[in-house]
């Protein structure tokens, strides 16, 4: 079995969301706040370490149109940064309706709090679903 980390990337709020190649189960992780790119890796790289990640998964956003955005280069940004600093196979995943989807799926008053690591367990389990 090998677990999966994915990362729901935004700029003030980063989305985690673990599963296994075995069960092809998404489930939310954690929310972290984005102040600090070193703190960012730092709590990334624990719970790699913790949960016995063997792979991490980014959501990489691009235009509907499938071009590159302001957001893009700076998730790109940060997979460059992530890369140097954790010795793991890295992977993006087109993440253009992860967001809007757990919107549909989730309509709650607390939503707004839960929607990066939801969004992250979307993307997760759209590359569990088409890796099977």
């Amino acid at each position: 079995m090998s677990k999966i980390l994915a990362i729901d990337y935004g700029t003030q709020n980063i989305g985690l969301a673990i599963g296994s190649t075995e069960k092809k189960l998404a489930l939310p992780l954690k929310i972290i706040q984005n102040k600090s790119l070193n703190l960012v890796i730092e709590e990334i790289e624990n719970i790699c370490q913790l949960e016995g990640v063997k792979k991490i998964i980014i959501g990489l956003p691009v235009s509907m149109q499938g071009k590159k955005t302001d957001m893009t280069l700076k998730v790109e940004n940060f997979i460059h940064y992530l890369s140097q600093k954790i010795n793991l196979d890295l992977e993006t995943v087109d993440e253009r309706f992860s967001t809007k989807e757990v919107a549909k799926q989730f309509q709650q008053v607390d939503f707004k709090n839960k929607k990066d690591a939801a969004a992250a367990a979307l993307i997760l389990q759209t590359y569990l679903d088409k890796n099977k």
